[in-house]
């Protein structure tokens, strides 16, 4: 007979854990893909053409004049510094998303197993009166 009370214990703690609780875990948002907007590539760019030689490291050497061509090219090494610079941040904030929605993921998880498990103890307590 107690093997018999046991089973039907089993049985209807199984069914309380197939069953759930119902609520749906929170829904994560997906981080937005990670993506320099033209903007930030313009404010960018427009930002390195008004810093004068001095602030991009360009230097005359010897009383000689800084030629067009350092200067682009201090230009161009600036921009693609800010743009890289640019993304890391951006790369930053999509894993801080990605993080906190995994952390809610789990906090929700974690919630459902316990009460999945007082189920189970409660039907156990019910079965075995």
């Amino acid at each position: 007979m107690k093997k018999l009370v046991f089973a039907f214990a089993a049985l209807v703690a199984v069914s309380f854990a197939s069953c759930g609780n119902k609520a749906e875990a929170p829904v994560a948002e997906e981080p937005a893909e990670i993506v320099l907007t033209a903007e930030d590539s313009a404010a960018i760019i427009a930002a390195v053409d008004t810093m004068t030689a001095e602030a991009l490291g360009v230097v005359a050497e010897d009383g000689q004049e800084v030629t067009e061509e350092a200067i682009a090219a201090a230009k161009e090494a600036k921009v693609a510094e800010m743009l890289a610079a640019k993304l890391d941040e951006l790369k930053a904030a999509a894993a801080e998303a990605v993080e906190g929605a995994t952390e809610e993921v789990a906090e929700a998880a974690e919630g459902a197993v316990e009460e999945t498990a007082e189920a189970v103890e409660n039907a156990v307590e019910e079965a075995t009166k």
